[in-house]
């Protein structure tokens, strides 16, 4: 990919900019100054989209938008993938300081016992990141993207 164009989809995205950035980097290519050019599409369908018009030759964007893109006619199909750049929890819903313990429980239960087909009909809500459910997390799951944003603060401070 040395020389070539890449589309990012926002520099704000984990899975469409972060996440792409710290893949290149650990196959020993420098996002910074071994690709020809950085574009920002604006959003995971508009990356697809500008990959496949040819305004990049590869673009970082979430597996959901991907294998959902023919929904939004977008072809996806035309496009391959070259890696996988690692996966993120989604849709954290955090209590503030002022709500109570037993609130916070009560919260947590309902979501943790929300069943979309039972509670609303359906098999999932949402029409791209398709929500089943909500499970509880582990800091651990954001060491990755902790690692990436390192990475990135790293380069950004040797201006590499």
């Amino acid at each position: 990919v040395r020389g070539r164009r890449i589309c990012y989809t926002d520099p704000h995205s984990t899975t469409g900019y972060l996440l792409p950035r710290a893949a290149l980097r650990e196959h020993g290519i420098d996002p910074d100054k071994d690709l020809a050019e950085s574009l920002v599409s604006g959003n995971h369908l508009q990356a697809i989209r500008d990959l496949i018009e040819g305004r990049c030759d590869l673009a970082g964007t979430f597996a959901a938008a991907y294998s959902r893109a023919d929904q939004m006619g977008v072809n996806a199909a035309r496009t391959r993938v070259l890696a996988l750049t690692g996966r993120t929890p989604h849709d954290a819903i955090c209590a503030g300081p002022g709500v109570s313990p037993e609130d916070i429980e009560k919260m947590r239960e309902a979501l943790l016992a929300f069943d979309p087909q039972r509670d609303a009909g359906v098999p999932s809500l949402g029409g791209f990141e398709r929500l089943t459910g909500f499970s509880e997390t582990d800091d651990a799951n954001y060491a990755s993207i902790r690692k990436a944003l390192d990475a990135e603060r790293a380069a950004a401070l040797t201006g590499d």
